[in-house]
Parts: C-alpha cells; structure tokens; sequence
C-alpha cells in the first residue's frame, strides 16, 4: 500500500469503494476507499431456500437495514444480484 502520506496528483473523478470483507484488513479510508456494506447470498437465502429468487423490496430493504455498517453503500457478493 502506498504510504498514508502520499497525497493524489490529481482527485479522482469517479468514487473508489472499499468492498473488501476480511477479518483484520487494512483501513483503506487513509486511501481515499470509501466503505461500503456486503450482503452476501447467506443473508438473502437462508440456508438456500429459494436461491436465486429476488425476495420482496420490503424483505431485502429489512435485510439491508439489519446489516448496514456504512450508510448508503451496498455490495452484494450474490452472482444473481450482479
């Protein structure tokens, strides 16, 4: 990683999100990574029951609520919601 001090020649002209989910990683905010929540398939289908059906907005939108960290970013690691 570059050092916390090294400052961009130029700001950047498009956001960088910070999608990373490991225990023990880095904070990347010195860097400029903007954070972001994961949801993955086990939170969308438990136990895979039904997997690969959307589940209502109401039901993701509680979904979402109950796993929010960092307000307003969202990445799935589902191949169905990609």
């Amino acid at each position: 990683m570059p050092s916390p001090s090294a400052k961009p020649t130029q700001p950047r002209s498009f956001p960088v999100y910070d999608n990373m989910f490991y225990i023990g990683k880095p904070d990347t905010k010195q860097y400029g990574l903007i954070p972001s929540n994961i949801i993955d398939e086990g939170h969308i289908w438990r136990h895979g029951q039904n997997y690969g059906v959307l589940p209502s907005r109401s039901l993701f939108d509680a979904i979402v609520a109950a796993h929010m960290a960092n307000p307003d970013r969202l990445s799935s690691t589902s191949k169905s919601c990609r």
